[in-house]
């Protein structure tokens, strides 16, 4: 039903002299409310879902988890090489047909490392290696500056070790301030990783890596799709996903930082798996 005019006490509907109750969202007054004669199931399961997932609580578990724990980063690691720059890659970033934010790199040739080298990498990703004769978590090599830790918190249902099919993982690391994000691993193979961000039953990023395997060593490109496709509130979802989140600001520091950890795997990657393969 459309309406001629609000306010706050009600909404006069077209064509009638009565007023009809505006079922909406406070906190997020910029969206039109939905407004009916009378409250149906749907329009009450709407409001409810709305009401969750605008929240702040809500907005503030997508960005840092659940308990909301603010993050500490431990001093940068040094390292012997420097971290490739943006212009070293292809990006893109741009909008969807539904309204969804895209993002992608086709980064330079990782040199020296194959698709194996990866899938090994992903699988033992919350393991620890030695660095200049300290005991560090393999994970902080993998980006010097930003990167915390990462923990497996629901193994693959097949038991493959670590970033398998199936799992469930929580990555803690720094694009602008330190952050924690939780993710299911839908792809892990010789041809890439695809992990998916979601709020219960509700998906919000897609992020996937492809591997192509050349005579140099591997094209490495990624993807990061950021937004709802949910029926009714999607568009709402991503609008606020894209306000609040995944803004422009974010989406520069992503490029950044996922240009840095990508280029580093050429630096320590083909000799950390020749000595870990070796060793066991």
């Amino acid at each position: 039903m459309r309406h001629s005019r609000f306010s706050r006490e009600g909404l006069r509907c077209r064509n009638s002299g009565r007023s009809c109750h505006a079922i909406c969202t406070t906190e997020f007054s910029q969206f039109p409310p939905f407004c009916s004669q009378r409250r149906t199931v749907g329009a009450i399961v709407v409001s409810v879902l709305a009401a969750f997932i605008f929240s702040p609580r809500t907005i503030g578990e997508i960005r840092n988890g659940s308990d909301m724990m603010k993050l500490e980063m431990p001093p940068p690691l040094s390292i012997d090489w420097k971290m490739k720059d943006i212009s070293t890659a292809e990006t893109h970033s741009g909008e969807l047909d539904d309204g969804r934010l895209e993002l992608r790199v086709k980064h330079d040739i990782l040199h020296g490392v194959t698709p194996a080298m990866l899938v090994w990498w992903f699988q033992h990703i919350d393991g620890s290696m030695t660095y200049r004769g300290e005991e560090i978590p393999m994970y902080r090599i993998w980006h010097p500056r930003d990167h915390i830790r990462v923990r497996i918190l629901k193994p693959a249902p097949n038991g493959t070790p670590g970033f398998s099919k199936g799992a469930i993982i929580e990555i803690n690391e720094r694009t602008i301030e330190p952050e924690r994000f939780v993710t299911r691993v839908a792809q892990m193979d010789m041809t890439g990783i695809n992990l998916i961000a979601q709020k219960g039953p509700i998906q919000f990023g897609n992020l996937h890596h492809t591997f192509t395997e050349t005579p140099e060593g591997t094209l490495y490109q990624s993807r990061l799709v950021v937004g709802s496709t949910i029926p009714v509130l999607g568009k709402i979802l991503t609008m606020i996903v894209k306000k609040r989140i995944f803004t422009p600001e974010m989406g520069r520091a992503w490029f950044k930082h996922n240009i840095e950890e990508v280029g580093n795997f050429e630096f320590f990657l083909p000799g950390l798996y020749a000595e870990q393969t070796l060793a066991a």
